[in-house]
């Protein structure tokens, strides 16, 4: 199998999952983190957390995520589309339910159509958005 060239093929993607924030299972999560790094439990408590999950997913070296309520994941399109899939698998046993239909993917122009094969059900730009109140691309509306 040949691998990507991470500096040709480097995208983004924004997923999201269904009310995120409401369906965490907050109790599993600060029981998972107080035996994890029971040095923040109490600042855990106050914030969601999806160590578990992203430790779950930590294989799949290649891509590089951030978790706060939603997960983000960089990469290249092979590598995300593999932590994607693993992601909807796992995802709902830590309360994590991913939602194609709410999340994004940013990808290079020309990645486009690759992306879309890859991701049938996620809206994909080469321009960009804005994600969490900051534009993540290169178009400037």
């Amino acid at each position: 199998m040949q691998q990507e060239q991470p500096s040709r093929k480097m995208m983004l993607s924004a997923f999201d999952a269904s009310n995120a924030f409401n369906a965490l299972n907050r109790s599993t999560a600060l029981e998972n983190m107080k035996h994890v790094c029971p040095e923040f439990a109490q600042y855990l408590k106050n914030s969601c957390s999806m160590m578990p999950l992203v430790n779950s997913l930590a294989e799949i070296e290649t891509v590089v995520t951030i978790f706060y309520a939603d997960g983000t994941g960089a990469g290249s399109l092979g590598s995300v589309s593999q932590w994607w899939e693993k992601t909807k698998v796992r995802g709902p046993s830590y309360g994590y339910f991913p939602d194609p239909g709410k999340s994004w993917l940013v990808v290079k122009p020309g990645m486009e159509e690759r992306a879309k094969e890859l991701f049938p059900d996620i809206s994909i730009t080469a321009r960009g958005l804005c994600y969490l109140g900051s534009w993540i691309g290169t178009y400037l509306l």
